[in-house]
């Protein structure tokens, strides 16, 4: 007898979940955060972009010139920008 209670409580909670069940507005949060950050991507990247120019400077300033270094750091740096971004974007577009 205190199994079959037991099961009846069970199923009754079971089937009335989807009454309590709540909208947190997760998704349309998500978006609006998504929307700024991809308005301020491009200043943050650029920012970044510089410093690993400056960073780099040294390579072609010193007495002995790396032009090949300079660009290849500066190239790597770009291309794994493009990877992340691409990353990002191609798990964003995913919808569940």
């Amino acid at each position: 007898m205190r199994l079959f209670k037991t099961k009846s409580v069970v199923i009754l909670l079971l089937t009335t979940t989807m009454l309590n069940a709540q909208n947190l507005g997760l998704e349309q949060a998500s978006s609006n955060f998504w929307d700024e950050v991809s308005g301020a991507a491009p200043y943050v990247l650029a920012a970044i972009f510089l410093i690993s120019i400056f960073f780099n400077i040294g390579k072609v300033t010193g007495g002995d010139r790396d032009y090949k270094g300079f660009l290849t750091g500066v190239a790597l740096f770009f291309f794994g920008i493009l990877i992340a971004v691409g990353v990002v974007s191609y798990l964003l577009s995913l919808s569940f």
